[in-house]
């Protein structure tokens, strides 16, 4: 992906159908298998986005992505 694009998903992605719907489908998934955890990997980041999801069922998420600028907006 292009280091430009990233501010520009950041922006669309709260209300994207793609990405409402990916939110959706990661939320319900982990509301049906997954327990408490300690710490949740998010592998692919992005614009971390699917922080508020993945938060409450672990302590701690971290976020690894290969585009520092989709990093930088995660923060």
């Amino acid at each position: 992906m292009e280091q430009h694009s990233h501010s520009e998903i950041a922006s669309l992605e709260q209300s994207n159908w793609w990405y409402a719907t990916r939110r959706s489908i990661l939320k319900s998934l982990l509301a049906r298998y997954a327990g408490p955890s300690d710490t949740a990997l998010d592998v692919g980041c992005g614009v971390g986005s699917n922080y508020v999801g993945i938060k409450p069922h672990a302590r701690r998420v971290i976020g690894l992505d290969i585009a520092q600028d989709a990093l930088d907006n995660t923060r």
